[in-house]
């Protein structure tokens, strides 16, 4: 949720499974398991996001929606 396209908020929270907060995913203790979400209908754009264990390490990434 760091930084996202505008507009984009209320579709991805509907592309989101087990929302625990504002485009706040779960949070994954299992080194195997996978969090999937959906930007089916998302606006086009770059979509800066981070893990919250790893924002520490300052390690971040981007998705780009085309």
């Amino acid at each position: 949720k760091d930084k996202i396209p505008a507009g984009a908020s209320d579709v991805l929270a509907k592309g989101m499974p087990n929302l625990q907060q504002n485009l706040d995913g779960p949070f994954l203790t299992d080194s195997m398991a996978a969090y999937q979400v959906s930007f089916a209908g998302a606006p086009a754009g770059v979509y800066k996001i981070f893990c919250l264990p790893h924002a520490g390490f300052k390690m971040k990434g981007k998705i780009t929606v085309q």
